[in-house]
């Protein structure tokens, strides 16, 4: 009850127009205004923002790093639900099944389904039996549930630093691979070499064209002078096997993003370890069924940890270290605008073509929904 009367005071006091706008270009203000219109912010989570996803019409999911679920209603910006998936506070994320609108909730130890149930004019969600990636859990820690968006494939990519495989040395060879592609309840046979490489990584991040036919993933190899890799993978046939050669890098990958056209993905990378982010790349622009760099540079300073495409594949929207949301704009993908609205870094990003909008979670808790020009 609490937290909803904060998300109704928030939601009144924050509906603004965009004072805060920083315009780093030479595009005039009314322009901007009309590009980027309001934000309101949403006030519940008290933890870090890991994870949003879009589901149904109007409703936003959110996940923060002590366990909390929230399930939002846009036009009121109320939370309309609270869901307990985990029985301990852990970093947890939310992936949405548009065919079966069914919702994904996971963490490192455990994957939870959640169906739709009808109760009077309502709905919500409801907990179901175990998931197609339950058995996973014995050995592996899931980093990321990703579906086509015809929610005929799902894929999962996971971590060897699972519950039961930490500090035990070599990885035992009858293990499940780091990398599950289902079509339907069927596995999708994925080629030997794409195992092996993925073999003792992290998988960060997953994206999928809108066709469901190649697949972007980044992700760290622990102990190696090159950290970070990034990988293309072609879905279109019955051995998903790569595309071009892998990418490897000496600074982490933590995000990638498909763009809606098919024709690119972008990667964001960094380490809130490492001192050498002022001097590499945060951002880089591949294009897709060649997995060649179109671009190499910077979307703020310091880490990247969540972005994505407008609905014309035109901009990509950066989120990292810094509290500004940075605008980067085609062909040449330079800093077209920031938008200074979080307090804080930017931790979680997500897009509702429908909806028109894009939400944009960080660590203090606070979320932003921005009304995107149409």
């Amino acid at each position: 009850m609490k937290n909803d009367k904060l998300a109704r005071r928030s939601w009144a006091q924050y509906t603004v127009v965009l004072a805060f706008v920083l315009i780093v270009r030479g595009a005039a203000a009314d322009e901007t205004a009309e590009a980027y219109g309001t934000f309101r912010i949403l006030d519940g989570h008290r933890g870090a923002i890991v994870s949003l996803a879009f589901c149904n019409e109007g409703e936003l999911v959110s996940a923060d790093d002590a366990g909390k679920i929230f399930v939002w209603q846009l036009r009121s910006g109320k939370i309309v639900q609270r869901i307990k998936a985990f029985d301990r506070q852990t970093d947890s994320g939310v992936s949405f099944d548009p065919k079966s609108r069914h919702l994904f909730a996971f963490s490192l130890s455990k994957i939870v389904e959640f169906g739709r149930r009808k109760e009077d004019d309502s709905e919500s969600f409801e907990k179901l039996p175990p998931t197609r990636f339950s058995g996973m859990q014995e050995f592996w820690e899931c980093r990321s549930v990703l579906f086509s968006n015809d929610g005929k494939m799902m894929v999962g990519g996971f971590s060897r630093y699972g519950p039961r495989v930490q500090n035990v040395g070599e990885i035992r060879n009858d293990v499940p691979p780091l990398l599950i592609i289902k079509n339907g309840e069927s596995n999708v046979r994925v080629n030997k070499k794409v195992l092996e490489f993925l073999h003792g990584c992290l998988v960060q991040g997953l994206a999928m064209s809108r066709t469901g036919d190649l697949l972007a993933i980044c992700g760290i190899r622990p102990n190696r002078a090159r950290a970070g890799f990034v990988i293309e993978l072609d879905l279109g046939h019955d051995d998903v096997t790569f595309i071009g050669e892998p990418s490897e890098f000496v600074t982490p990958a933590n995000c990638v993003a498909f763009s809606p056209d098919g024709n690119r993905f972008a990667v964001g990378f960094g380490s809130e370890r490492s001192e050498n982010n002022k001097d590499s790349a945060n951002v880089m622009v591949f294009s897709s069924r060649s997995c060649m760099r179109e671009y190499s540079g910077f979307g703020g300073r310091g880490v990247v940890f969540a972005m994505a495409f407008s609905a014309d594949s035109n901009r990509l929207y950066v989120g990292g270290s810094e509290p500004t949301l940075q605008v980067l704009t085609a062909p040449n993908w330079r800093t077209e605008t920031r938008l200074i609205a979080h307090k804080s870094s930017i931790k979680a990003m997500a897009v509702s073509e429908h909806d028109g909008v894009l939400a944009t979670g960080a660590s203090d808790g606070s979320i932003i929904i921005w009304t995107l020009k149409k």
